[in-house]
């Protein structure tokens, strides 16, 4: 056997594999004195199989599984599996290079996951391939059905719900952040991602997954090793493809927003009210989501509307048009109240008075 065997569950009482659930052709080994166990959980009947590492024998089995207890093992969390009277489940350990990943055979059943401790949002994306089958995948709201030859990210930072409906064969491939090359909140943004044939990067994915849980039973621990080491850095270029698109895609609508609250707001420079509070409630977000945009430009949203103001006034101070209205007049025009408060925040941005502005300006004959 090329790699681990941590649970094989679900044969029948004697000892046969269940024919609706899709499986490899692999030899069992009984395990001495082995009895039919019930899950407290599902409350179904478990004719459990061995534990098995490589190089062992069935002296050194291990204590038999439940379904709940393989997911647990699986996810790293709390589990509890329901469905139908008998619940098939085979999972085999695979070591994927320092990932540890698992082919999953499965029958008709319902996971619900919660894990042990929330760890950071993305700090782990968790990759199911769908060889076979189908499976519902129920997250922070979002419910989506992944069918066959098709991949799907989800995370652990949160309780998840998995149904599946028939018979399915899938690939769990655990991959870290750090390995993808993202950080926790780009990985994050990764949750509910689903790849399919269409474009060159995920069809190359699709077509290497699926040859691989074909023919993972044939494979040597180094092979699958080696080829798991290039698996897992084929998902994480898919995934840091994906990653990038929607960093772009997110900028654009960022940049796109901000934009929008700039030009609101100088239409509205006239008003006193005009601040970052102000721009925040009427375009429906928070203080800090809209101080947050301004920063990604290296501006501070009070003193770039406070510049602008001031620049609207220096221009009516150089306007030959308007030398007849008074300096504190034009500073009323702009949203500045209070006419000690704009001589001096106008000497703060210009190195002089507003009377010194207009003064220069006549000097000068412009």
């Amino acid at each position: 056997m090329s790699c681990e065997i941590y649970a094989r569950i679900g044969s029948s009482a004697a000892g046969a594999a269940d024919p609706d659930v899709p499986r490899a052709d692999r030899p069992q080994t009984p395990i001495p004195g082995a009895v039919t166990d019930r899950d407290p959980q599902t409350s179904t009947s478990i004719q459990p199989g061995a534990i098995l590492r490589p190089d062992t024998t069935t002296e050194s089995v291990m204590r038999p599984q439940s379904p709940s207890v393989a997911w647990s093992r699986l996810l790293n969390g709390r589990v509890q599996v329901s469905g139908r009277e008998r619940i098939h489940l085979d999972v085999m350990g695979l070591d994927l290079a320092g990932v540890d990943g698992a082919l999953v055979h499965a029958g008709p059943q319902t996971v619900d996951f919660t894990p042990f401790k929330i760890p950071p949002t993305g700090a782990i994306v968790d990759f199911w391939y769908v060889r076979s089958g189908a499976v519902v995948f129920d997250q922070a709201g979002r419910n989506q059905l992944a069918a066959g030859d098709l991949l799907l990210a989800s995370d652990r930072s949160g309780p998840i719900r998995m149904h599946l409906p028939e018979p399915s064969q899938l690939l769990h491939v655990p991959v870290p952040a750090a390995r993808m090359g993202l950080s926790p909140s780009e990985a994050a943004h990764l949750r509910g991602q689903t790849w399919r044939g269409g474009d060159g990067t995920a069809t190359l994915l699709l077509s290497v997954l699926a040859g691989f849980c074909d023919s993972v039973d044939q494979l040597g621990p180094s092979v699958t090793a080696g080829l798991g080491y290039h698996l897992t850095d084929l998902i994480s270029l898919a995934a840091a493809q994906t990653a990038a698109a929607e960093r772009e895609s997110r900028q654009r609508v960022r940049s796109d927003m901000l934009l929008r609250i700039q030009a609101f707001a100088k239409q509205n420079l006239h008003n006193p009210a005009l601040n970052p509070s102000c721009l925040a409630r009427q375009h429906n977000i928070s203080l800090r989501y809209l101080q947050k945009l301004f920063q990604e430009r290296g501006l501070r949203a009070a003193k770039w509307i406070r510049r602008e103001r001031l620049a609207r006034c220096l221009a009516d101070l150089r306007d030959p048009r308007k030398a007849d209205v008074s300096i504190a007049m034009i500073g009323r025009r702009w949203g500045f109240t209070t006419p000690s408060y704009f001589t001096r925040v106008f000497r703060e941005e210009y190195a002089m008075t507003p009377r010194q502005a207009r003064s220069a300006y006549e000097v000068e004959g412009v």
